[in-house]
């Protein structure tokens, strides 16, 4: 039995670490977007090319795969993943790479904690202790150039907002998996996202050139499979484990940020970001003893 956990917390996750990768390699491309579109057209564009990349495995499992089970609960979803998306377009449009990039990796360390209040797990105090470490170091990436003038910038409270929101998608998600499947949350959050988005794009509406809109089918397509890998790694019933694992994106914010954006790492926010990697560790390390 023992071992059967083990199987299933590795498998989860290996699956937050895949989809980790795909998400910071989509955002990057938003990144890169950012100075073509704005952040609402990012929005709707990245749902639509997400969807019609999704039309094939809908097709394979047949409409009944769409059925909802839990509406309000899949709406919330929606509401809470449009908000993220949003709000995180805007710290990247605002903000360097590598600082938002790092203030997210804050999310595992909110959703543990939301975790034990709403899902009932198991009371750990030390996940309030790894949360204090980890808001220390989102400080020091924000003054990250040591002068205690923290910069709280658009970008820096946009970067916040967005930690907040899909904190709050860890929870809802991980209540979805036990009534829907991976393909009905992905397929019903594009869906539920272009609808709310719609109206604001056809306000002003202009068609992307065709570098962009390869830059557009490469980020919707990227998101869709990350959803899916982030699904299933929250079908574990270790979540507290699998959550901090996603700091794996730690690297790949470095390795992009640095060489493909060209910009500078001060020693503030290497700390800090040493910091909440330790604090997104020690979690881990935690929960396994």
């Amino acid at each position: 039995m023992q071992q059967i956990e083990k199987n299933q917390v590795l498998q989860g996750v290996f699956w937050m670490a895949i989809s980790a990768l795909l998400y910071v390699v989509q955002e990057a491309i938003v990144k890169v977007l950012t100075t073509d579109l704005e952040p609402i057209d990012i929005v709707f564009f990245r749902n639509a090319f997400g969807l019609l990349f999704m039309v094939p495995l809908v097709i394979k499992q047949g409409l009944g795969s769409l059925k909802v089970v839990n509406k309000k609960l899949l709406g919330l979803r929606a509401v809470f993943g449009f908000c993220a998306m949003l709000t995180y377009t805007y710290a990247l449009k605002y903000e360097s790479f590598l600082s938002v990039g790092t203030i997210s990796l804050l999310v595992p360390i909110v959703s543990a904690v939301l975790t034990l209040l709403f899902l009932n797990e198991p009371a750990n105090p030390f996940s309030y202790i790894a949360l204090f470490f980890a808001f220390v170091g989102a400080l020091m990436v924000v003054n990250a150039q040591g002068d205690f003038r923290f910069d709280w910038n658009y970008g820096i409270l946009f970067a916040v907002a967005s930690v907040i929101f899909n904190a709050g998608i860890f929870v809802i998600v991980k209540l979805l998996t036990k009534t829907e499947s991976n393909v009905t949350i992905s397929v019903w959050l594009c869906i539920t996202q272009m609808t709310v988005a719609f109206p604001f794009v056809l306000f002003d509406w202009q068609w992307p050139s065709w570098s962009t809109l390869s830059g557009l089918a490469a980020m919707g397509c990227l998101t869709a499979l990350a959803q899916m890998a982030f699904a299933q790694a929250l079908r574990t019933e270790h979540v507290q484990v699998i959550i901090p694992s996603s700091f794996f994106r730690l690297v790949w914010v470095l390795l992009i940020g640095i060489f493909f954006f060209n910009e500078k790492a001060y020693f503030f926010s290497i700390i800090g970001a040493f910091l909440i990697l330790m604090a997104n560790l020690s979690m881990v390390f935690r929960n396994q003893t």
